[in-house]
């Protein structure tokens, strides 16, 4: 699975050896909005990764599956478009 990083500065994403940030030896830092590939997936603290041939660990919450930023105007759109098609659903169960 592909996932990219997102942190919340736009700096780097430590790749870790190890699932902790207090005694585990930083292999690399990974640039922001970078892909990475997740073989076991998206992990709830902790996800394992693959960058530069490299297996390390990531803090899940600094990773995304989607590389684009959303704007607040896209996601009233998006919220305008399913009010809209809530109605019509409303509509069509009365």
């Amino acid at each position: 699975m592909t996932l990219y990083v997102k942190t919340d500065n736009g700096g780097t994403l430590n790749l870790r050896a190890a699932p902790n940030k207090s005694s585990t030896a930083i292999l690399e830092k990974i640039p922001n909005k970078t892909a990475v590939e997740a073989p076991d997936g998206l992990g709830d603290e902790w996800t394992k990764v693959i960058y530069k041939e490299r297996t390390g660990y990531v803090m899940s919450k600094y990773l995304a599956t989607c590389n684009k930023d959303i704007t607040k105007a896209e996601i009233q759109r998006i919220y305008d478009s399913l009010q809209e098609t809530l109605k019509v659903i409303e509509g069509v169960l009365k």
